[in-house]
């Protein structure tokens, strides 16, 4: 259920520094010294090692792997580095055999859907359509034979592929079957036979631990610090050769320090520079830069974006506007980005998703990439050295086009909704309101006589204004020249619902009628 404010309108949720998703590897550059770029690649190597002898079994076991073929290839495992490296290797060589199986029965899938379809066209005579089913038949008796050969490679290899199903069998290669293939044809892939073995190796060398629930800093064979210290659990064979650099626990330190942009203590550093709101659109994203008081500075940015076409030409786009995003960023000093948190889960129940023009919604929703846009601008971001914050994206272009539209605009350049609606998205991600003043607290009298006086006077409580406040009104803080102040004869009257109406008449011209009507006498309307 939404939760609604009294006036109506749904809650809004908290600001929130962006964290990576499950499926997301947070990565970050170590400045390796020569002792632990050699340490390193000789750990690397020997889980390697051991990885493709763990991964080979495990294919070779296929269906009929049971419980006590993983507990006994753990515990050979074991006897060569440590428990939890051998757990880490055994899982990953048993997730790798399952990944590689979902992709053979999607393979097939693929393979009997294209043999359908042949089938289906075959069915109908050359240049014809079944009234029916509105097949068409291939144009020609030549794309009609040259289909038939292709229909028998399909069913062919789909047996196969079948065959290798039932029993079991998957082809995996570590390290990626593409570089592979370029170890035969190296003058195309435009390498050489020492570089390939370079890429061949550092492709099948990984250092990864699973983290365990309760331990300190991640894991016993992993350990990084708060303070960004490593500490790695080296296998015996190591910790013995390098055992003037280790602690008595076989544990080596990194002299390299690392550090992650995702902490939620960095949100206050994070809004130390101020940040640019983004308002996600389907044809563009409209940004602007906005101080550590939240008022916006120059002029709006738009970058332009075109999700149609192929998934690669989507990415690619995806891409291009994260980059100029953060160059953008990085040039005009801002330290943080405000996006919208874009998952629609909760517009479903507050937008009327299904309601009327639901299905304009729904159609344009379906082309923005919003998930791999986020995801992306937040790992691109961390390696820019930006921090990201998320916000909920609620009544922001109704707000924006309330407070920000009409006073952000000039002769010359209009705001549009979308850039109010980044100035919305910017304060909220500073934890700020949608306006500038929260509540209008200047009494009307104090009003009237700052603009008599030529003086604006500004209330302290009740208002994010970062200007001084004017406590009395003098007449010396007047230093520029006013046209002489006219009094106008106030006409006040009193409707049938109680709400009184005040308007304001020029005084009376001599040589014309007198239009001024006196004030009422109390107690009469």
């Amino acid at each position: 259920m939404v939760e609604r404010s009294p006036s109506g309108l749904r809650v809004l949720a908290p600001p929130r520094l962006a964290t990576p998703s499950p499926g997301l590897a947070v990565r970050t550059r170590l400045r390796l010294s020569t002792r632990d770029e050699l340490i390193l690649r000789e750990l690397g190597s020997l889980l390697s090692e051991l990885a493709v002898r763990d991964l080979a079994e495990r294919t070779f076991l296929g269906e009929e792997h049971s419980a006590a073929d993983f507990a006994r290839r753990k515990r050979e495992l074991t006897a060569l580095t440590s428990s939890r490296w051998a757990g880490t290797i055994v899982r990953g060589s048993n997730e790798q055999w399952e990944l590689a199986r979902r992709g053979q029965a999607a393979h097939l899938r693929r393979l009997n859907a294209a043999v359908a379809a042949i089938k289906e066209r075959l069915a109908v005579p050359v240049a014809s359509c079944d009234v029916v089913t509105r097949t068409r038949g291939y144009p020609t008796q030549h794309v009609r034979a040259a289909k038939q050969q292709r229909l028998q490679h399909l069913s062919a290899h789909a047996a196969r592929v079948a065959a290798e199903l039932a029993a079991g069998r998957v082809h995996v290669v570590r390290g990626g079957k593409d570089l592979l293939g370029n170890r035969l044809h190296l003058d195309e892939a435009g390498t050489d036979l020492v570089q390939w073995r370079r890429r061949w190796s550092d492709a099948r060398t990984r250092i990864e631990a699973d983290g365990e629930s309760g331990k300190t800093y991640g894991n016993q064979s992993i350990q990084i610090s708060p303070r960004g210290t490593v500490l790695i659990k080296l296998p015996p064979e190591l910790a013995t050769r390098h055992a003037a650099h280790c602690d008595r626990f076989g544990r080596y330190r990194l002299e390299a320090d690392c550090a992650f942009a995702y902490d939620e203590q960095l949100m206050k550093s994070a809004l130390a520079g101020g940040v640019v709101g983004v308002d996600h659109n389907a044809d563009h994203l409209a940004a602007w830069r906005l101080d550590v008081h939240g008022n916006p500075v120059g002029r709006p940015e738009r970058v332009e974006v075109d999700y149609r076409g192929s998934g690669s030409r989507r990415d690619a786009h995806v891409r291009h506007a994260c980059s100029t995003l953060i160059r953008r960023a990085k040039d005009l000093g801002a330290t943080a980005l405000v996006i919208e948190d874009l998952d629609f889960d909760t517009a479903r129940e507050a937008c009327g998703w299904m309601g009327p023009g639901g299905r304009r919604f729904r159609a344009v929703v379906a082309g923005m990439p919003t998930a791999r846009f986020a995801a992306r601008l937040v790992a691109m971001a961390h390696r820019a050295g930006l921090a990201v914050i998320v916000v909920d994206p609620a009544y922001s272009s109704r707000w924006g086009a309330q407070h920000w539209r009409r006073t952000t605009s000039t002769k010359s350049h209009k705001t549009s909704r979308h850039d109010a609606a980044a100035i919305v998205l910017g304060r909220l991600g500073q934890g700020l309101g949608a306006r500038r003043r929260a509540e209008k607290t200047v009494l009307r009298k104090q009003t009237e006589a700052a603009r008599i006086g030529g003086v604006r006077a500004h209330s302290g409580a009740g208002t994010e204004d970062h200007r001084p406040t004017v406590s009395s009104l003098q007449p010396a803080l007047v230093t520029r020249s006013r046209p002489k102040f006219t009094p106008r004869t106030s006409h006040v009257m009193r409707c049938a619902d109680g709400i009184e109406q005040r308007s304001s008449l020029p005084r009376t011209v001599p040589g014309r009628p007198s239009r001024s009507v006196p004030y009422p006498e109390p107690g009469k309307t």
